[in-house]
Formats: structure tokens, sequence, C-alpha cells
């Protein structure tokens, strides 16, 4: 075993230890390590959970300030984020109505707040052609 190898082969005993992970080989996981791994996800109290790491990582998260805060942050940036996408579906498919009725470009960026390129991206992807 080269040095490379090694390398790769104790990073992954290091991820195995981390997870919890017991493989019984390359492509086959314990169903008892399944069985406990979804038991873990599904428990409201870390002190109830199997594996220690992820029962330390929950116990941080809803147990502690700056866990708690970290957490909340985490899931007021994934509704933000989701907002914003939701809204650009919105109006990704304003505009394609718009191109479809051979709407300027200009006029559609202007009531979509999409840019340009996106419009013309979005264009391309449904071969429909762009107004100047």
């Amino acid at each position: 075993m080269d040095d490379e190898e090694y390398q790769r082969w104790e990073h992954q005993q290091d991820l195995d230890r981390i997870a919890g992970f017991r493989l019984l080989d390359d492509d086959f996981m314990s169903v008892v390590f399944q069985d406990e791994l979804m038991h873990d996800f599904h428990c409201k109290e870390p002190d109830e959970m199997y594996h220690p790491e992820l029962a330390a990582r929950a116990r941080y998260f809803k147990k502690t300030e700056e866990g708690v805060k970290t957490m909340c942050k985490a899931m007021e940036d994934m509704r933000k984020e989701t907002a914003k996408r939701a809204e650009t579906q919105a109006y990704a498919k304003t505009a394609l109505a718009m191109l479809h009725d051979n709407m300027p470009i200009k006029k559609i960026a202007q009531y979509t707040k999409l840019s340009i390129n996106y419009i013309r991206k979005l264009a391309q992807m449904h071969n429909l052609p762009v107004t100047e």
C-alpha cells in the first residue's frame, strides 16, 4: 500500500468512525446500523440515541444557546432561499408565457425582475425565439 492509498484508507477509517459505520463489505451496510441510524434520526432527545457522535451534535444544536442560534439561522437562511427560488420559478413561468406571446425581452425583464441573460437562457432551453 503506497502513501496515497494509505491516506485514503485512513481517511475512510476516520469517516467510518465518525459516522459510526460498520460496513460488512464495500457495497452492503449492516441492517442493524441502518435501523439504529433511523432510530437516532427520529429521536427527540439526544440521550436516547445509539451513536454518541450523532447524539453530541444533536445535543449541541438542541441544548446549547450557540447551537440553537446556529440552527435558527440555518433554518431562516433555508426559508429565505426557498422563498427566493419559488419567486424565481414563478417569474420564469411568467417569462415563458411572455416569450410564447413574442413580447420584447426588455419588457419581460422589466415585469419579471429576471435578467436579460436569464431570459435568453430560458428561451434557448425551450427553443423559443427572443424578440428584441
